[in-house]
């Protein structure tokens, strides 16, 4: 995975911040790392981030999806961030988010 300890650290508080700290305690939000960063043998890419939030806090992450990267980007410099909030059921993810699960980086909890 190529993310610094700094920058998941600047991620994991960005969603503290703005999304509380029982985001993480209700076990109802994972934190995915998917894309080219979780390939060591790359270069460069953007961080691409999926955050997937079960039905009851779904609509909430979408909502507070701009506040988000703006505290990532606060925590962790100017850098491309792409951020997907998806379902946690698998029986509600689209496809994209089904072929992207299997080679990404669970970041949290």
């Amino acid at each position: 995975m190529r993310l610094t300890a700094a920058r998941l650290s600047g991620i994991l508080q960005a969603c503290t911040d703005v999304l509380g700290p029982q985001i993480w305690q209700l076990g109802e939000t994972a934190l995915f790392l998917y894309g080219s960063r979780t390939d060591d043998t790359r270069r460069g890419g953007d961080i691409d981030l999926l955050l997937l939030g079960s039905n009851h806090c779904l609509a909430e992450l979408k909502q507070k999806k701009r506040a988000l990267l703006t505290g990532v980007q606060k925590n962790i410099g100017e850098c491309r961030i792409d951020l997907t909030v998806a379902p946690l059921a698998s029986e509600q993810q689209s496809d994209f988010i089904k072929s992207v699960l299997p080679t990404a980086v669970q970041l949290f909890p």
